[in-house]
């Protein structure tokens, strides 16, 4: 079963696209710089795609958290950015929520790549 608050809350977060709302974690980002760079991305870019996406109607995805890694958070988000002209089935973006205050949430970019 899901958390529709947390949920609703990254929805919120990315819907707002303020500054110290929506960031990468700095060190993920440029793990992700390095790998994507190949196809013109960048984490930046990724950041203004997904709130654009979401701003536009666009699903964000709550997913039970199993990976033992990552043990610290129950839930993560995602969000599969369309980018028929790179990746057939697009770009997976993976979000954690590290603020979960109804006013001004805050969420972190953590990952990028093709959707398997």
């Amino acid at each position: 079963m899901g958390n529709a608050d947390e949920l609703a809350l990254v929805g919120k977060a990315l819907k707002s696209g303020l500054g110290g709302c929506v960031e990468w974690d700095p060190i993920e980002a440029d793990r992700v710089r390095g790998e994507i760079h190949n196809f013109d991305l960048s984490p930046e870019g990724i950041k203004a795609d997904v709130i654009e996406y979401v701003r536009n109607g666009g699903r964000v995805y709550q997913v039970k958290e199993s990976r033992q890694n990552r043990a610290h958070r129950e839930f993560y988000y995602k969000v599969i950015l369309p980018m028929p002209d790179l990746f057939k089935k697009g770009l997976f973006v993976e979000l954690e929520l590290v603020d979960a205050d109804a006013d001004l949430p805050e969420v972190i970019l953590v990952n990028a790549h093709e959707q398997k």
